[in-house]
């Protein structure tokens, strides 16, 4: 099973994105953060657990789903960039969005538009998703809901600016967004599956509040695994 990956810094590491991608986790960071190989990442262990290959890691540090071009998650360059060598995905996995909560992007367009909006989440997302669809008709989507990190010596942290953990600096919280990600999800049952990471409630391990440790992927890959096999 070829298996590719789309996200932000969250879904990065270094030699493993395309050369023009921005990239979190770069050799510093890898060690600070306890990741010595891609095998310690949510998503490597999520290969690893179903016995795929990964494709493509078409990850980009400080992406947003929503814009109106590169490198927006939702722009042809991003989500229609995950085959390599003639070779298309057979699953596409997805952890996306949490710039767009930080960055107070609206949430809709409202119901009476016509024409999807790509700088309101939902149709940025939607149109993501349809893009990836519309390119690789024959794979599956694995979609998932977005989680908290945390810091343990620091339960009361928050990032400066912003109403974390429960609200963004716009007063919208992080679970509406993830609403978005669920509805998307759900219009698209045959062939996008929804990977609800938040419904767990549970908070992954960070240094700095986002961005996991060795610990913290270990825990969203539990979460991911169990997701998945539970849709079996």
């Amino acid at each position: 099973m070829n298996v590719s990956v789309l996200g932000d810094s969250i879904s990065t590491f270094e030699g493993y994105n395309p050369p023009a991608n921005a990239v979190y986790y770069y050799t510093t960071r890898l060690k600070a953060n306890h990741l010595d190989t891609v095998h310690d990442t949510w998503w490597g262990q999520v290969i690893d657990h179903v016995g795929g290959e990964l494709l493509v890691n078409e990850s980009f540090s400080g992406s947003l789903v929503a814009g109106r071009g590169f490198p927006a998650g939702c722009c042809p360059e991003r989500s229609q960039g995950l085959d390599a060598h003639g070779v298309c995905p057979d699953a596409v996995l997805v952890y996306f969005g949490i710039n767009d909560y930080f960055s107070c992007v609206p949430l809709s367009q409202g119901a009476s538009a016509h024409v999807p909006d790509t700088t309101c989440f939902d149709g940025a997302y939607a149109a993501m998703v349809d893009n990836v669809l519309a390119a690789y008709p024959d794979t599956q989507m694995y979609c998932a809901t977005l989680m908290r990190g945390h810091i343990p010596d620091s339960p009361t942290w928050m990032f400066p600016g912003w109403r974390f953990p429960t609200k963004n600096a716009s007063g919208v919280a992080l679970a509406e967004y993830n609403d978005v990600i669920r509805q998307v999800a759900h219009a698209r049952p045959d062939s996008v599956h929804l990977i609800d990471l938040a419904a767990s409630h549970l908070t992954y391990e960070t240094i700095d509040g986002l961005h996991p440790t060795s610990a913290g992927h270990a825990t969203m890959a539990r979460l991911w695994i169990d997701r998945m096999e539970n849709q079996a």
